[in-house]
């Protein structure tokens, strides 16, 4: 699905049978090999999630009578790729109480953007979950219902509207969510963000298309170009 917004699988096979420091390490070694500052990263965490002291993602090896030394807090993912270099991040969080994994994870965010990045530099730091802090998540719910909203929202957008409004795509999986009877609900919270996030390219942007406000017969002219005149 993300392949068809221009995404490219950067590190394959991440979630087939890691461990936590497996999953650590992976990722801090590709942030320091790659130059991603300036790239869209999506992460999308698919799984158990449970809370104690912090919320913790559960891994391939996490053995519930340890789960201290084999689950990986989800501020501690957050904190590898904040300080690798990302400044655009999407990071969806499909698992129980989600909602608290993001509202750690945006405190991370914060302190880095403040101790690192100076005033000028634009950054998009967003945390999706598919379910808020106290919710569980129903097995499959969220992916299922992602592909749906995305058809729903892209269908609504104006083709001048050069990026999907992530706002608008979190209330449509929360309506599917209604309409299917699931107590779960989606969840955005932004560590930082400069206007509409950059992750969802609009399939009807047309960006020939004239200023809102330009006459009819100029629309017009503009139309019967197409999109790739």
């Amino acid at each position: 699905m993300f392949a068809d917004f221009g995404y490219r699988q950067a590190l394959r096979g991440l979630g087939e049978y890691e461990s936590a420091d497996s999953i650590r390490q992976r990722l801090r070694f590709w942030c320091r090999d790659e130059s991603i500052g300036d790239d869209l990263l999506v992460v999308y965490f698919a799984g158990h999630g449970v809370v104690d002291d912090r919320h913790y993602l559960m891994c391939w090896d996490t053995d519930p009578d340890d789960p201290a030394g084999t689950v990986l807090p989800t501020e501690e993912l957050v904190r590898v790729l904040v300080n690798g270099g990302v400044r655009h991040l999407l990071l969806i969080i499909d698992t129980c109480y989600g909602g608290v994994g993001a509202a750690e994870a945006v405190q991370i965010a914060l302190r880095r953007v403040a101790k690192a990045l100076s005033g000028d530099q634009w950054t998009n730091l967003w945390f999706l979950t598919s379910a808020r802090s106290q919710e569980p998540a129903y097995d499959k719910a969220f992916a299922k219902a992602l592909p749906a909203a995305l058809t729903a929202v892209t269908g609504r957008s104006g083709q001048r509207q050069e990026f999907l409004d992530v706002h608008d795509l979190v209330g449509e999986i929360s309506s599917i969510f209604g309409r299917r009877k699931l107590d779960q609900r989606a969840e955005l919270v932004l560590a930082r963000s400069f206007g509409v996030a950059p992750f969802l390219p609009n399939g009807r942007y047309r960006a020939e298309l004239p200023p809102l406000g330009t006459d009819l017969e100029t629309q017009h002219r503009a139309a019967a170009r197409g999109p790739d005149r």
